[in-house]
């Protein structure tokens, strides 16, 4: 199983979230924007496992209570000439990187070996997008949204499309 630890907004937030690509769309972008159901920030990628319990354990003993983080602006990661990695930032508000923190050490501790990349907050809203001068200058929704639990979940292609499914939930 491929899986990573998130944080997953409420339906509202997924509400405005998926207006605002809609918005994006309609100035100009084109590619394969995120399935409302799909959007997270990810804590720590994990990839191909099958030790599901064992991260179990570690989120489960991961230090954090419920907090409440900000969306900020719009930014993009450059992929190449397919398109670029489009998101939208993530104040880091002091919790989230201590949550990612404990979560990424303690996968670490457990045996599991992640990427190494340093931590950088964000909401993926598409990927393979072109047009990003077209859109960049739209405010990204500046929503506060509160964390209140950390989520196991599983990246799969069903039918050719990319699907995350909760496997566990624990409650901050």
């Amino acid at each position: 199983m491929r899986l990573f630890v998130s944080l997953n907004p409420g339906e509202n937030e997924k509400d405005v979230i998926e207006q605002y690509m809609l918005k994006l769309k309609k100035a100009g972008a084109s590619g394969n924007f995120s399935r409302r159901e799909n959007l997270h920030v990810t804590l720590a990628f994990i990839g191909e496992t099958e030790r599901q319990r064992d991260i179990e354990r570690v989120m489960d003993a991961a230090e954090a209570e419920a907090f409440v983080y900000r969306l900020s602006s719009l930014g993009r990661f450059k992929s190449g000439p397919g398109g670029d990695t489009v998101f939208i930032g993530v104040e880091d508000m002091g919790e989230l990187f201590k949550l990612a923190c404990s979560v990424s050490e303690g996968l670490k501790k457990a045996g599991f070996r992640l990427d190494g990349r340093s931590f950088k907050p964000h909401l993926t809203i598409g990927r393979n997008i072109s047009g990003f001068d077209s859109i960049r200058h739209i405010p990204a929704p500046q929503l506060e949204i509160r964390a209140s639990e950390i989520c196991l979940m599983k990246s799969e292609r069903l039918r050719g499309v990319l699907t995350y499914t909760s496997l566990y939930k624990r409650l901050l």
